[in-house]
């Protein structure tokens, strides 16, 4: 039996295993991009879910059915103002008056030095600076007095700026504690 020359055999050459070797090494490259896009969409949501439930616990602490204390040097009219979250010193949430009036907080004014300034210290996440705004408006409808309450939330990280709202609503006054 003869066999044939090495040349005239059947098999890859050097041609198609560089061809193979680009495509795999592509391949890698974009799973490997996916993969860190994907992460970083994680963190994202994470700090998204975060600031979300903030927004939302404060705004069912001001709407709650008991009394909700409002701290301030003197009591706002109608309970009209701009509040932040606090703890008074039995450790439960107060709302604290930092100006009367109720125009809404935009991303310019939140920092680490706004009076709205949340430390959120989330796990494995940089610097996102989140702020967190309860505004009170009185409202009357057939007679009926009721407060509307917005908690706005407004974030910066990595450069992406985000606002966020939500609106409640509350029949009865607050308990007004003076500072």
């Amino acid at each position: 039996m003869l066999t044939q020359p090495i040349r005239l055999r059947k098999a890859f050459g050097l041609l198609e295993v560089l061809i193979v070797l680009a495509i795999a090494a592509t391949t890698m490259l974009a799973a490997t991009q996916i993969a860190l896009d994907g992460f970083r969409s994680i963190k994202l949501n994470e700090v998204l879910d975060y600031a979300n439930g903030l927004m939302l616990q404060a705004l069912e602490i001001a709407k709650s059915p008991t009394d909700v204390e409002i701290v301030a040097g003197t009591q706002p009219t109608n309970f009209e103002a701009s509040y932040r979250l606090t703890t008074n010193s039995a450790g439960k949430a107060v709302m604290s008056v930092v100006t009367t009036s109720t125009t809404p907080l935009t991303v310019a004014n939140c920092s680490t030095s706004s009076p709205y300034f949340v430390d959120a210290n989330i796990p494995n996440i940089t610097d996102p600076i989140i702020c967190l705004q309860l505004t009170v408006t009185q409202r009357t409808n057939f007679g009926q007095v009721y407060y509307e309450i917005r908690s706005r939330l407004v974030y910066n990280l990595n450069g992406s700026q985000n606002e966020r709202q939500i609106i409640g609503y509350r029949r009865d006054g607050f308990k007004f504690t003076q500072l």
